[in-house]
Order: structure tokens, then C-alpha cells, then sequence
């Protein structure tokens, strides 16, 4: 009976954590080695849980609530970016996670990041990962 939650949770995870920090990649983590950040986890209980969670939870736009919700208490991380930063600075050398998003992205994004000439808005946030950490944007992560 769990086989379809089990598909949804593995075709989830397979496509919102296939992240790389160095040589370490977050989906394989979290599938081979469940206890990674500390805590004793069950990975069919874990997989079962996500698969089960509905249709709108396993939206993309809702991932980091999804985090929030099922992940946050296993890792030992209040939330998505947290969570992302934390592994960034423990698995690779890079100083901030925006650092390291720009390296990682740089063949997929072209960069124009400078500060505004406008003077309103010359202390407006203007890294692109900076601005995907704002709460409105973390369902783009």
C-alpha cells in the first residue's frame, strides 16, 4: 500500500535536494545515510511520511514549507535555508551560501548584481541569493 508514497517521496527528493556541496550530494544523504545530521531516522517511515503528505505539500513552490514541516526536526534545522547553509559551510570551504550558489549556477545564470543608483533604493537587497532567502521567494529554492 506504501509503494505509491514511497515513488512520490523518491521522485521528491530526487528532484528538489540533488544538491552538490563539493563532493557531497544533499539527496544522497538523505536516501543512504538518513542519520547524517544526528538523529536516528527510519527512511521508509521518513519516505512514507513525505509520499503521504498530499498533493499540494510536495508542490515545488511549497518546498520550503515542506521542509519546515517534515524535515526541520530530523535535521536539526528551523528551515530550508538554514538547513542549505548549514551543509554548505560544514561539506565545503566557501564562505557564504550566495558564494557558493553563484560558482554552482554561473553556467545556467549570468550575474548582474550591483547596487542601485537610485538612492531610495541603494540599501535594497540586490544579490540574487540573498533575495531567494527572503520568505516570499523560498518556494524558489
Amino acid at each position: 500500500d506504501n509503494k505509491t508514497a514511497i515513488l512520490l517521496a523518491l521522485t521528491y527528493i530526487n528532484r528538489y535536494y540533488d544538491v552538490k556541496f563539493s563532493d557531497y550530494n544533499i539527496k544522497k544523504l538523505m536516501l543512504f545515510k538518513p542519520t547524517f545530521h544526528g538523529e536516528k531516522i527510519d527512511l521508509l517511515d521518513r519516505l512514507i511520511r513525505l509520499g503521504s503528505s498530499g498533493e499540494n505539500r510536495l508542490k515545488g513552490s511549497e518546498n520550503a514549507e515542506t521542509f519546515k514541516q517534515l524535515f526541520a526536526s530530523e535535521t536539526k534545522q528551523k528551515d530550508l535555508v538554514t538547513y542549505l547553509d548549514y551543509n554548505r559551510s560544514l561539506l565545503t570551504n566557501y564562505q557564504t551560501t550566495g558564494e557558493w550558489f553563484k560558482e554552482t549556477t554561473k553556467d545556467y545564470i549570468q550575474f548582474e548584481e550591483r547596487p542601485s543608483l537610485v538612492e531610495e533604493i541603494k540599501d535594497a537587497k540586490y544579490r540574487v541569493y540573498d533575495n531567494l532567502t527572503a520568505p516570499y521567494y523560498q518556494g524558489y529554492i
